[in-house]
Order: structure tokens, then sequence, then C-alpha cells
């Protein structure tokens, strides 16, 4: 569980996509999140729901009548991703610092 005094940057799938050297759609990401155990699809059949594993690296953002679920950046290495340093430049996109 996460404490309060922890500061995390959450990602959307789309950007877990960006952190694999060979990018993955946030419906592949998505894919693989339900197969490693993260989410699970609702009653609806449309929207994601967290599981108990999913709620140790992820939170459900209200949107309006709807959300999402965004994730630490961590759980990308948990799916496979490129190390950490390549998946925070990634994540940065174009805000990352570069050295001259």
């Amino acid at each position: 569980m996460k404490s309060a005094s922890e500061t995390v940057s959450y990602v959307t799938a789309t950007a877990l996509g960006k952190m694999f050297d060979a990018p993955k759609s946030a419906q592949q990401i998505n894919q693989l999140l339900e197969f490693k155990g993260f989410h699970v699809k609702g009653e609806d059949g449309k929207t994601w729901q967290l599981t108990a594993k999913g709620a140790e690296v992820g939170v459900f953002v209200k949107i309006g009548n709807t959300g999402m679920i965004k994730w630490s950046p961590s759980v990308a290495a948990m799916l496979g991703a490129r190390s950490a340093a390549a998946t925070k430049k990634a994540r940065l996109g174009p805000f990352a610092k570069r050295k001259a």
C-alpha cells in the first residue's frame, strides 16, 4: 500500500507502452496488465478494475462520470520494459534533461 509520504508520478498505459524497446500500444499494455493480474475487466466488460496486486502499483483517477487507471512507472519493469534510466527518459519525453 502507498503511504501519504510517497511521491509517485503515475502514468497511463500509453506511457508505459513507450517504455519498451519495441513500443507497445495502450491496448497491448492493458492486455499484458490483465494477463499479469494487475487489473480485470469490470462487470460492464468495458472498464478496467484494479486487482489487489494492481492496487499496489496503480491508482484509479476519476474523470467526470468515468475514470482511468494510472500506473507507477515501476510496473513497467514488472512487465518486461527496459532499464530504469531509459524508462524515465521515455516517461519525460521531450522534457528529459539532455547533456550538451
